[in-house]
């Protein structure tokens, strides 16, 4: 079976480092999509949705492509923390997640250009945080800058110093589960090893 292209229908440089690393050819395109948090769906609903509608934004622009859409959320108590829109707001996050076990969940939609063939998937975290003061707070803050990240954290890095502990795939926790990946891939009758040039 022939190999098609692939496309990363993504904004993140934590994916595009993810699937660098695992030796997989790709390109980078950037979606012109606004991320939905529909108030009746759960957090699994939300992360497939907004991954789907990544990856469909970029359907009619590809021919013998595969195009990855992924999406990636904080979910803690029944509320889902999003990307921090100053440093009070990531100040606040942080404090909520202090001590506290929360779910990453990120979802996984491809679509085959070619057929519109859509398969999707998603992946669930447990992360717990040491419990941080407000000084280590503001600090990792002014490190980190956590801008563009769901929950205003990232595990790598710095991050070592606030996770004390994860159930799960740590690369979801970055936002690009890769076994979660592979396994829809398979469902196109290739796997990711496929594609490795290491």
């Amino acid at each position: 079976m022939t190999k098609k292209n692939i496309i990363l229908a993504s904004r993140s440089p934590r994916r595009r480092e993810i699937l660098q690393s695992l030796g997989v050819p790709f390109i980078v395109v950037h979606p012109d999509v606004e991320e939905l948090h529909p108030p009746d769906s759960g957090p699994d609903e939300i992360v497939m949705l907004n991954a789907e509608k990544k990856a469909q934004d970029l359907l009619k622009r590809c021919k013998n492509t595969y195009i990855i859409g992924s999406d990636t959320i904080v979910y803690f108590n029944g509320e889902i923390l999003t990307k921090p829109l100053n440093f009070d707001q990531a100040k606040e996050f942080l404090l909520k997640l202090s001590g506290n076990t929360h779910t990453v969940y990120s979802g996984i939609a491809v679509y085959d250009s070619d057929t519109k063939q859509l398969e999707k998937a998603y992946c669930t975290t447990e992360v717990t945080f040491r419990k941080l003061d407000e000084h280590q707070i503001q600090r990792y803050i002014e490190l980190i800058h956590p801008y563009d990240k769901a929950g205003a954290y990232a595990i790598q890095g710095c991050g070592a110093l606030i996770v004390e502990r994860i159930d799960g795939c740590f690369y979801n926790v970055m936002g690009l589960p890769v076994i979660t990946l592979d396994t829809v891939f398979l469902r196109f009758g290739h796997s990711l090893f496929d594609y490795v040039t290491f």
